[in-house]
């Protein structure tokens, strides 16, 4: 190993035990945020270096593994356009979980660095005139870490997406 990708190696090292969030600590940014949410869409951002490319992950995976994750805990997976249409009515319960993960191979080093964000969003007004509307978070998840394979990340998602339903749910007893 290079001086420069140990160097890197102890600093990432030093910066997960000091500083990332783990999924236990997600976060609801209002009690009650969750509440009466009905329909959701999910939006996939995957970004691989050149190093990681070609390996066993695609967003593809990452949407299916989401949506069957959501669709057991009650929630309707909606189209980008059934989204677009749900959102100008006020007060109707829709949102979107935005899942933004990140992969790459520092040099030579026989592991990956990941980043993954996981945030649920919901409209919101301002009452002015005009109206302005937009999407606020409601809920986040963040973390980063080391890994022997981009495919590691597919459970991650799917941890951070059961913390998400572990909330909605204690939103929305059935």
């Amino acid at each position: 190993m290079s001086k420069k990708a140990a160097l890197f190696f102890c600093a990432l090292m030093l910066f997960l035990w000091i500083g990332p969030v783990p999924f236990l600590f997600a976060q609801k940014q209002v009690d009650g945020a969750l509440e009466g949410l009905k329909d959701i869409r999910i939006r996939i951002r995957l970004t691989m270096d050149s190093g990681s490319k070609g390996l066993e992950l695609t967003p593809d995976m990452l949407e299916r593994d989401t949506e069957e994750l959501l669709r057991d805990a009650g929630l309707k997976v909606v189209s980008q356009d059934e989204f677009q249409h749900l959102l100008p009515s006020r007060g109707y319960p829709v949102g979107t979980l935005d899942l933004d993960s990140r992969i790459f191979k520092p040099g030579e080093a026989g592991f990956y660095v990941f980043y993954l964000n996981i945030k649920a969003r919901q409209p919101a007004f301002l009452s002015r005139k005009p109206v302005i509307k937009f999407l606020v978070p409601t809920w986040e998840t963040t973390d980063l870490g080391a890994i022997d394979t981009p495919s590691a990340v597919r459970e991650m998602v799917k941890q951070g997406v059961k913390s998400f339903i572990r909330d909605y749910k204690g939103e929305n007893p059935q």
